[in-house]
């Protein structure tokens, strides 16, 4: 009983000199006691935050496109519903009016259903084509039966307007062509003076609405100094005339 050796010497720590059975033995060096570094498990809960803060935002960046493109989709299908227009119709769009101002024009005219729908179809071209490109021009514009919202942005933003004919026939003077250009409504503007006889050409000229009445003063100039370089090109060489302040007179 006295000589049975102690269990667990070596992994207790103590010194193996002091059980040594033979003197060799207790030169030995002491073995050290092996520790065991503890492992540090994270927990799963707790594993990786950044990760999946990562995760959560890419998740609702695909949730807001899915519902971003589903609205879109809808809004595309709105507005190419035919709208309530029972037959064509002429509208007319004044200059500085802004879009909340033409949607509201519209809808009163009975062109679109609702000017909020327009807005957000508005909108949309605005974010898809750029500011420059869509923006809603004034004028006057012809507008089919039941057309859609869609197609009302189209002729507004694409400047389709409507064009008049103004007719100035042959044998007027030039007072008189100037009442007439006055008695026209779809111009604008005044004539400062009457201009001299013989230099305005009788012609039908194809103008916007709002076209001021001297644009179309100076254009009938324009064409009449047209004729007379022509006819002057074509004359016979020994005519005893010469040009003189856009007309021709004979030399004295």
């Amino acid at each position: 009983m006295s000589n049975r050796r102690p269990a667990d010497t070596y992994s207790t720590g103590r010194s193996a000199g002091a059980f040594a059975r033979s003197p060799a033995e207790r030169l030995e060096p002491t073995r050290p006691v092996l520790r065991h570094r503890p492992i540090n498990r994270r927990e799963p809960g707790r594993s990786r935050p950044f990760i999946r803060f990562i995760s959560g935002v890419f998740t609702l960046l695909l949730l807001l496109m899915l519902l971003g493109g589903g609205a879109a989709l809808a809004l595309h299908s709105w507005i190419n519903v035919p709208g309530p227009l029972a037959s064509a119709k002429i509208i007319v769009i004044p200059r500085g009016e802004g879009s909340h101002e033409i949607a509201a024009r519209l809808e009163r005219d009975g062109v679109i259903s609702d000017r909020r729908l327009f807005m957000a179809g508005y909108l949309m071209s605005r974010f898809s084509g750029g500011a420059e490109s869509t923006s809603l021009k004034a004028g006057d514009y012809q507008v089919p039966q039941a057309a859609s919202v869609k197609q009302v942005l189209d002729i507004i933003m694409e400047g389709k307007t409507i064009t008049f004919r103004v007719t100035v026939p042959e044998g007027l003077t030039s007072y008189q062509i100037v009442e007439r250009l006055k008695a026209d409504t779809n111009l604008t503007g005044d004539i400062a003076e009457v201009p001299e006889e013989g230099s305005l050409l009788p012609e039908t000229f194809i103008i916007q609405r709002g076209a001021t009445r001297e644009s179309i003063i100076e254009n009938m100039r324009a064409e009449m100094r047209k004729v007379q370089e022509r006819v002057w090109q074509n004359r016979k060489k020994d005519l005893p005339f010469k040009p003189s302040s856009g007309a021709q007179r004979l030399r004295s």
